[in-house]
């Protein structure tokens, strides 16, 4: 007999999913372990609009993720991502300094396919496609967190811990200014990482993790 804290929900669907921008999370300079390197990531998340999952009896919609370099070099992965899913290559001045933000609020037909890892099955994010011309897309809560935009930092909080902890793990976490320890339970937290107002519950504790 296992306990465990960790509510379990069924994988995303693979196949092609209308989708809209929701996320857009720094998670700061990560490290690779394996080829000992170090790189900013950044994570672009989605709420799927034609997909739902059930969590404490209410139907919500289904949130899934794709964590990226945060590079537009020709041999990052991101470039052709966002190429095939503005359906346009970058011009020479957008290469130089895209605003990732911009794709906040954005729609899109995204392909998630299932592959398998150490950690078991898993839904990920393949491929993203513009929408069809004249489907009109729902506007939507969304997260934006950037380690060069304090403004922004208040989101912190609102994260599902596992963010929390990845952009603890960054190497210029420290540099950010923000209070918080991994270790600590949510229950246990009385006072926020920063002065920010309470926020109300949402879809983020119930993401499907890539």
């Amino acid at each position: 007999m296992i306990a465990s804290g960790t509510k379990k929900f069924p994988l995303v669907e693979e196949g092609i999913h209308t989708a809209v921008c929701n996320w857009i999370i720094g998670l700061g300079m990560q490290h690779n372990d394996k080829f000992n390197t170090s790189q900013l990531k950044v994570l672009i998340g989605w709420q799927l609009l034609d997909e739902e999952v059930e969590v404490n009896g209410e139907m919500l919609p289904r949130q899934i993720s794709r964590t990226f370099s945060l590079s537009l070099s020709e041999k990052s992965l991101l470039r052709p991502f966002l190429k095939g899913w503005r359906g346009k290559d970058f011009t020479p001045e957008e290469i130089n300094a895209f605003p990732v933000e911009s794709l906040l609020g954005k729609g899109a037909q995204i392909q998630v396919i299932h592959n398998t890892g150490t950690n078991g099955t898993y839904a990920s994010v393949e491929n993203a496609l513009p929408l069809p011309k004249g489907v009109k897309i729902p506007k939507v809560e969304t997260k934006y967190f950037d380690f060069d935009e304090p403004a922004t930092y208040a989101v912190f909080d609102s994260l599902p811990k596992y963010l929390r902890n990845q952009i603890y793990e960054a190497e210029n976490f420290c540099d950010l200014g923000i209070d918080y320890d991994p270790d600590q339970d949510d229950q246990e937290r009385t006072v926020p990482s920063v002065n920010t107002p309470k926020q109300s519950f949402n879809m983020a504790d119930y993401e499907e993790v890539c």
